[in-house]
This record gives structure tokens, C-alpha cells and sequence, in this order.
């Protein structure tokens, strides 16, 4: 049972609402953040025409000010930001809708000062400012908004949108501007684009790519891949990623041979094995795109050997799952263990790592019996540790220390070895802010010890612990660590 004087919503309620109001008073004595909260939930308690005004106010002082937001004060000022867009959209729009449309026009305004204000490297205003733009769309389609007027406040904050603040708001209006707001709008950002000064060859300046990015959302939103793609140079629709794009909206209007001969005119196909030389992420937009297509056109033994290409070489998991969910009776069990196999000997160790600890992905379907699967994944991880330990750079820790929580109940040698990797990297880097975690991957190394029969190939445990003591035991501070335990 709870304790009484425990803290909580429920308990402070038996104080009554007179002591709670005093130590509400005397708690916000010094925090204007506190006091101005109170304000506003008295204001929005009272609701109406003043509670509109109250934060109109609010908002307008927040636009006007340009002191920077020190980080031990960072947190209550985000807070401020999101209760006002809670107001604004739960208080302001249950009753006003329309006045809470005009009152997300104030707020995404204060963004930029927001932004130059307060880190947020985090991104929680970006959220914020995210949200205050999908509610603004909820509210504006119970509110018979003029189209015409609307479009002509879009065109206007679209010219100005640094931080990004107004980003897909074109898009999320789109049901209120309708059809004649949209036409509107697009003439508008047309004759803007028209008038604009050319910039040297594929570089865009700021409102060269505010025009392209809003006729790009109003394509989109009328459903015309034309005037999409025409926002594009014939020089960048050869680009992978951008056919891509456009491949996928032709695709989206029941149009193949389109999407196709999109993707087949790029000037170079992607090559997904040099691009993961130089990184581990991999743009598989282009292959993706034509595999739809392919798909779309029934080519569906196209699509297939796709599909197994571009995991081949890239270890997606997204691709595999579908390309076993595309095969009839138990063809994906035997496809699958090839797959799994494929990795062990993957070029790149870390990729091939996550994949097997990770397979099968979440939300995988029955059809690929999950248990077998997880079994037979984590057999392989374990394979490619011990085949590859050699390999292995133990400061990767992000990915190495869950794969070995993971693997320590059926595969002890592969999780011992993982453990050993961050050892290694610790003492033989003299990391000594890792000491603390090495000696306690040292010790899991010792548990694992009295389950391991055979370490093959691999330095037994007594004789790897006498060397670390001969190599590196003059660091005190590891083994104080080590011994303690």
C-alpha cells in the first residue's frame, strides 16, 4: 500500500484547496515562470474572449524577446512553450476553433526567436513548433476557413521559414485551401518564382528553394507529378534519389511505365557496395522505387531477384522480410537460413552483427515462425564473433555490449569474446574513464567461465586473465576495480 505522505496528485488533494492555494502562492514567490503559469490556467479556467487575449499577449512578449535562455532554465521555458500550444489547441479550439487557427498563426511567428534563444539541440521546440502544425491543420478543417485568404497567408510565411517552421503547412492545410485555394496559391508562388533572379547552375539560394519546396507540396497535393517533377532541372531527375521521388508519386497515380522510365534514366545506377565502403548507412531509395515498380508492372520474379540483390549487399532487413513474405510454402525457411548464412560472411563486421541480433525484425508476420528464426540469428551472431573476433574493435560499445547481454545465455564463448573486445579496447587504449565497465565486463567474462567447455581457437580464461595481469597491471585504478568485486 502507498504511504499517505507520499507525493502524488491523489495525496495533495487531502490537503484541500485552501493550503494548496497558500503553498501555491508561496512556492511561485521569485518563479515568474511559475506565477505566469497560474495566470494562465486561471485565465483559461475563466475561457473566452480574455483567455484569447491572455495569450495573444503572451505570445507577443515571447516574439519581442531576445535574451538567451541560460541551459539551467532551458527546461521551464520549453514547458512555457508547449502549455501554451496545450492552450492554444485543447482550451482555445474546443470552443473557438477559428480563433485558435489565428492564435497558431502568433505562435509558429515566435519560433525563430524561440530557436535563436534556446539551444535545442535536442529538438524538443522542433517538436513543439511539429505539433503546433498538425493541430492548426485539425482545427482549420472544422473552421470554413476562406481558401483564397488562406493561400495568400501561406504564400507570405513561406517566404521566411529558416528554421523550418512552417514546413508541410501547404500540405496539412491542403483540405481547407481546397481546390480554388490551391490554384491560387500555386499562381502565386509562380509569378514569385518567375521574378526571382537565376543563381549559378544547380545551387539554390533560400527563396529559390522556398518556391520549389512550396510548388513541390502543391503538386502533391493536387495530385500532379508533372508540375513536381518540373520543379526539378532534367539534370537532377537523373539523380537516383530524385527519380526516386518522382518514380513513387508516378507509382502513387497508377502510372508504371512512367515510374519505370523515370528510374531507368538516371546516369548512373546507384552502386550500394561502394556506398557502404565509405558508410554503413545506405541509400536504398532508387532500388526500393523499382522494386515498386517492378511489382506495379507484375514483374514479380524481377522484384524477387531484386529484392535478394539489394539485401546481398546491403543486409536490410525491411527488404529480406519481404522478399520471404513474397514466397510460398516453406521456400522463406530454407531463403532465410541462406540469408543468415550470407551474413556471417559480411564485409562489413558491425553491419552484419546488428542484423543477426536483431533479426527477425519487430512486427514480423507468423508466416516466418519467430522463435526459429531468433534462434537461428543469434547461432549465426555467435558464428561471426567467434570466426571473426579478429575483427572486432571493442570501442564500438553502443552495439557490442547489448549483443553480448543477448547472446550470454545460449552462446557463451561469443558473448565472452564481446566482453573481452571492450577490455581490450579500455587497457590497451588506457581509457581509464571505461576501467569501471572493463573490470565489470571482466568479471562476466569470469561467470561465463564455468559454462564455456571449449574455447576452441580462443585464449582460455585463466590464461587471458595472466596476461592482462603481465601486459597491463600497472593500472591500478582497472584492477581496484576488478579485485573489489
Amino acid at each position: 500500500m502507498a504511504r499517505k505522505t507520499a507525493l502524488s496528485a491523489k495525496s495533495l488533494e487531502a490537503l484541500g484547496a485552501e493550503r494548496l492555494a497558500l503553498l501555491l502562492m508561496d512556492i511561485s514567490n521569485g518563479n515568474p515562470a511559475l506565477k505566469r503559469k497560474l495566470r494562465m490556467a486561471l485565465v483559461a479556467k475563466e475561457g473566452g474572449k480574455a483567455l484569447i487575449s491572455s495569450v495573444r499577449k503572451r505570445l507577443r512578449e515571447l516574439g519581442r524577446s531576445r535574451s538567451y535562455i541560460e541551459w539551467n532554465k532551458a527546461k521551464a521555458f520549453i514547458a512555457e512553450i508547449e502549455g501554451l500550444r496545450q492552450v492554444i489547441f485543447e482550451d482555445v479550439g474546443s470552443s473557438h476553433p477559428a480563433e485558435a487557427v489565428e492564435l497558431f498563426w502568433d505562435f509558429l511567428g515566435i519560433a525563430v526567436p524561440c530557436y535563436e534563444r534556446c539551444d535545442d539541440s535536442q529538438g524538443y521546440l522542433g517538436g513543439i513548433f511539429y505539433q503546433a502544425r498538425e493541430d492548426m491543420g485539425v482545427l482549420a478543417e472544422q473552421t470554413k476557413l476562406d481558401g483564397r485568404t488562406l493561400s495568400e497567408q501561406l504564400f507570405l510565411v513561406y517566404q521566411d521559414s529558416g528554421y523550418g517552421q512552417y514546413d508541410s503547412l501547404i500540405s496539412i492545410l491542403a483540405p481547407s485551401l481546397g481546390s480554388e485555394g490551391l490554384d491560387h496559391l500555386r499562381t502565386l508562388f509562380e509569378d514569385w518564382q518567375a521574378g526571382l533572379k537565376p543563381t549559378k547552375k544547380e545551387r539554390w539560394d533560400s527563396k529559390s528553394f522556398a518556391a520549389k519546396s512550396a510548388l513541390q507540396e502543391i503538386a502533391d497535393a493536387q495530385g500532379d507529378v508533372k508540375a513536381y517533377r518540373e520543379q526539378y532541372s532534367t539534370e537532377l531527375q537523373k539523380r537516383p534519389s530524385i527519380a526516386a521521388e518522382i518514380a513513387l508519386r508516378y507509382l502513387s497515380a497508377k502510372q508504371p511505365q512512367e515510374a519505370m522510365q523515370v528510374l531507368d534514366g538516371v546516369d548512373e545506377e546507384p552502386d550500394l557496395a561502394k556506398d557502404i565502403v565509405s558508410s554503413m548507412h545506405c541509400d536504398l531509395s532508387w532500388h526500393s522505387a523499382r522494386i515498386a515498380a517492378l511489382e506495379a508492372l507484375e514483374h514479380g520474379d524481377a522484384a524477387q531477384t531484386l529484392r535478394w540483390e539489394v539485401f546481398q549487399t546491403s543486409l536490410d532487413p525491411t527488404i529480406l522480410k519481404t522478399y520471404l513474405d513474397r514466397m510460398a510454402g516453406f521456400d522463406d525457411v530454407e531463403a532465410e537460413e541462406q540469408a543468415l548464412q550470407h551474413a556471417v560472411t559480411y564485409s562489413h563486421m558491425y553491419g552484419a552483427l546488428h542484423f543477426l541480433i536483431n533479426w527477425p525484425p519487430q512486427g514480423v508476420s507468423q508466416e516466418v515462425s519467430q522463435k526459429p528464426s531468433k534462434t537461428l540469428a543469434l547461432d549465426m551472431a555467435a558464428r561471426l564473433i567467434e570466426t571473426r573476433f579478429a575483427e572486432i574493435d571493442g570501442r564500438y560499445y553502443e552495439l557490442i555490449a547489448p549483443a553480448a547481454s543477448i547472446l550470454e545465455a545460449r552462446h557463451a564463448l561469443a558473448a565472452c569474446l564481446l566482453h573481452r573486445s571492450q577490455i581490450n579496447f579500455a587497457l590497451n587504449n588506457a581509457r581509464s574513464s571505461r576501467y569501471k565497465h572493463a573490470a565489470r565486463h571482466l568479471l562476466a567474462c569470469e561467470s561465463l567461465n564455468d559454462t564455456i567447455e571449449d574455447y576452441a581457437l580462443h585464449t582460455p580464461h585463466k590464461e587471458y586473465l595472466a596476461d592482462l595481469r603481465d601486459r597491463h597491471g600497472r593500472k591500478t585504478s582497472f584492477w581496484v576495480h576488478f579485485d573489489r568485486a
